[in-house]
């Protein structure tokens, strides 16, 4: 998976498009609360036959850090 077609997933969950970079974090820049993070993670789970462990959630906050967790796995 290629960092843009991640920043296209997450564009799409949101109510508008935005710019969004590597360094983009979900929480401050994005507004992703625990639900929509939630919704996320299983649309990329689904997306791309992998499972992200609960404690690797933990330590994600930008694109940046999503796309080396899924990287990781895939």
């Amino acid at each position: 998976m290629k960092i843009e077609e991640l920043i296209n997933l997450v564009n799409a969950t949101l109510p508008e498009e935005i710019t969004i970079s590597a360094e983009t974090d979900l929480v401050d820049d994005l507004g992703f609360d625990s639900l929509k993070y939630i919704d996320l993670v299983v649309m990329l789970e689904n997306e791309y036959g992998i499972i992200i462990a609960e404690e690797k959630l933990s330590k994600i906050r930008t694109i940046k850090h999503l796309h080396e967790a899924c990287l990781e796995l895939a």
